[in-house]
């Protein structure tokens, strides 16, 4: 089926059962610091959407003599050529000065009318939240509207009540309190990100390993959190795993 994609599509939302899906489209990153390039990525992350990575203003204008990307993402402050440099020169070159390009640092004095606006399309500030990275991908680039995927329902009593399932809480609780139990008593006020990601990829291969719908769906909400760097969320979250393990501990006859 082909599907057609229409640029900045912003009147007529559609259903509530429809979702937007990018085109096929390049994004380039142009930063310093691989980390800050790998987490752009993640928060990005699209089957339709190829990568672009430079480490420094001379290197990106290397990749941007053979390619053209649809989006640019700039950090501002650089070794060498910083991002307002580079950008004025892509801005002077006829071939690549129509490419949106956004600044993308971690701290700078904004005001209105200053070089931000004169030079770049927008603006964000790290660490960004995912629905920032969204609104600037369905602002620039072309997408389509196409049916929401239907998700299953992960309550406790389609999963964890069956008798199988039953059979089996008492290792998953067992588990939980000899080896994550500790990991979140350790991880639970420090909000240090990448333990926070440890503990939860051992929990999800824990959900894996046992079928487990509701330590699934709390880690896929808890990840949810990461990706964004929303601290409310990962709060909330570390703060309802005793609630979880409660509800298992719930269903143990």
């Amino acid at each position: 089926m082909k599907i057609e994609y229409q640029e900045q599509r912003r009147t007529d939302e559609p259903e509530e059962k429809m979702m937007r899906k990018l085109a096929p489209c390049t994004i380039m990153i142009v930063d310093d610091i691989s980390y800050n390039i790998l987490v752009l990525r993640k928060l990005i992350e699209s089957e339709n959407i190829r990568f672009i990575e430079a480490y420094d203003g001379l290197e990106a204008l290397a990749r941007l003599e053979k390619e053209t990307p649809d989006l640019i993402f700039m950090d501002i402050r650089m070794p060498g050529m910083n991002g307002y440099e580079l950008t004025e020169y892509i801005r002077s070159n006829e071939k690549l000065a129509k490419i949106p390009i956004i600044a993308f640092t971690a701290s700078i004095s904004r005001h209105p009318n200053d070089k931000i606006d004169q030079l770049f399309n927008g603006y964000l500030q790290k660490p960004v939240f995912k629905r920032d990275i969204e609104n600037i991908l369905y602002k620039f680039l072309k997408f389509s509207y196409i049916p929401k995927k239907t998700t299953i329902g992960t309550s406790i009593d389609d999963n964890e009540t069956q008798p199988d399932r039953i059979v089996i809480l008492p290792e998953i609780i067992a588990e939980i309190e000899t080896k994550h139990q500790h990991n979140w008593e350790k991880i639970k006020n420090n909000l240090v990100i990448y333990e926070i990601e440890e503990f939860k990829n051992q929990l999800s291969e824990l959900a894996f390993h046992y079928s487990c719908k509701i330590i699934s769906q709390y880690c896929i909400e808890l990840d949810l959190g990461l990706q964004s760097f929303d601290i409310e969320i990962i709060e909330k979250k570390l703060n309802e795993f005793p609630d979880l393990v409660n509800k298992l501990k719930a269903n143990v006859t």
